[in-house]
């Protein structure tokens, strides 16, 4: 394979950072991935991931990226402690009109749908993709910060750092900015001459607050993760459950538009105590917490278009969150960033193969973003279209809102007789199938016909 450049440069060496570095490894001579916190040798939480006391969702796109780009991840997680959750039947959902197996309460009895997901911390998700990402001899790893791009003309050359209070410049071929919501790029492509990418933001109002216990029973639910909450807008609370390793159960409470919870133990228990199942109180009731209560806020969900920038520098781009920073609750963030780095590598595979190494990298941004929207289109969507289901919800509402939410429901009360369909839904939950095969032929005329029997008998 051609080498397409001797230096390449990740900022940020996050879950996004870390993949995309593996990514940019087999075409550079050399891969400096740039992280401001000092990363310890074992799982812990790194206080530049604010959100990572919260559980976390793998979802299953996520994990078949990061398995081809890391055989044996999978079997790799489970060894470190991750617990297996299989679809469709480890996943229990309480809702006001009862327990469910399915998001919207159409299925009370749990069904194999064939594939896993997997119960893990983040930080202890994010270790395993380092250790492997570590094993990689081209890749190596700083501290420090970014203070700027260098460019010249249109092409960046590389990056200014700060390290232990000193100033530096990196040279580079390119330049991948996986900094999360954080990302300083708009501004830095600015002071270029570079026009900011028009930004999308919905005003979600959420808060979290997490902790984790050990339940006195572990076995008290054959589920392995548990969801409380009710339809929107009525129900603003919501909880999630769910055991991780080292035998605890990760618990997170969110509440959105001023119901926020508590980090104090008797307010967080409170809390908890409040929701329209008894279930979860009973579940921690007497339990042992185990470390501290952490609460997080995410005022606003955000997403940056720089599919639409009529120019961007040649030799840099961004992913991840530096693209969109989604609402946590439906944990897309780190699928969504392994399937940007699923298309930045076919794109770099691509042309080391047809192009001279010289100019490969040139017009990769814009094509690289025009590829990126597809699995963020599809993210930013699911999430958008439960946000918007609360009337305090800020932002521009989609056209035909209330259409899609009645096909989702259609949908939903036809999985109990259709498994197969049940399975596909759960795969574009879950960002493994575009949502576009919700609307095809002869799915469609199916789902419109259920809308026409549930508009008749209301």
């Amino acid at each position: 394979m051609k080498t397409l450049g001797e230096q390449a440069v990740v900022i940020g060496g996050s879950v996004a950072g870390l993949m995309a570095a593996r990514v940019l490894s087999p075409h550079f001579g050399r891969v400096t991935v740039i992280e401001r916190d000092t990363v310890a040798a074992v799982a812990e939480e790194r206080r530049g991931v604010p959100q990572a006391g919260h559980i976390h969702a793998l979802l299953l796109a996520g994990e078949q990226v990061l398995s081809s780009l890391y055989p044996g991840f999978a079997d790799g997680l489970l060894h470190a402690g991750a617990v297996p959750l299989r679809a469709g039947r480890d996943i229990g959902y309480f809702l006001p009109g009862g327990k469910a197996y399915s998001p919207g309460g159409a299925m009370k009895q749990p069904r194999d749908l064939g594939f896993d997901l997997y119960g893990a911390s983040r930080a202890l998700i994010e270790h395993r993709v380092r250790e492997h990402t570590r094993e990689l001899p081209n890749v190596d790893f700083e501290t420090g910060t970014v203070q700027g791009l260098l460019c010249q003309g249109h092409v960046v050359k590389g990056v200014r750092r700060e390290q232990a209070g000193r100033i530096g410049i990196l040279q580079a071929d390119f330049v991948l900015d996986a900094a999360g919501r954080a990302s300083r790029a708009a501004r830095w492509l600015a002071e270029w001459g570079f026009a900011p990418p028009d930004e999308t933001v919905i005003g979600v109002d959420m808060v979290y607050a997490s902790a984790r216990f050990r339940l006195r029973d572990d076995d008290a639910e054959p589920e392995r993760q548990l969801v409380f909450r009710g339809p929107a807008p009525a129900h603003r609370r919501s909880a999630v459950l769910g055991r991780i390793e080292g035998g605890l159960w990760h618990l997170t409470l969110a509440g959105r538009f001023g119901e926020d919870p508590p980090f104090d133990e008797p307010g967080f228990r409170a809390f908890a105590r409040s929701l329209h199942s008894p279930r979860l109180h009973e579940l921690i009731d007497g339990a042992e917490r185990v470390g501290e209560i952490v609460q997080y806020q995410f005022p606003t969900s955000v997403r940056r278009h720089y599919e639409r920038m009529p120019a961007c520098p040649q030799r840099w781009l961004a992913i991840g969150d530096a693209i969109s920073s989604f609402n946590p609750i439906y944990g897309q963030g780190m699928s969504v960033a392994a399937l940007h780095c699923r298309a930045l590598q076919q794109l770099l595979e691509a042309g080391a193969a047809a192009c001279d190494p010289a100019t490969a990298l040139d017009g990769l941004a814009a094509r690289f973003f025009q590829h990126a929207v597809e699995p963020t289109h599809q993210a930013w969507t699911l999430a958008a279209n439960q946000d918007f289901a609360f009337s305090q919800t800020r932002g521009e509402r989609p056209a035909g809102l209330a259409d899609r939410a009645r096909y989702a429901v259609a949908l939903d009360s036809m999985i109990l007789e259709d498994p197969q369909l049940h399975r596909l839904l759960a795969e574009v939950v879950n960002l493994a199938r575009p949502a576009s095969v919700l609307n095809e032929e002869p799915l469609r005329t199916r789902v419109l016909e259920r809308m026409r029997q549930q508009a008749t008998l209301c």
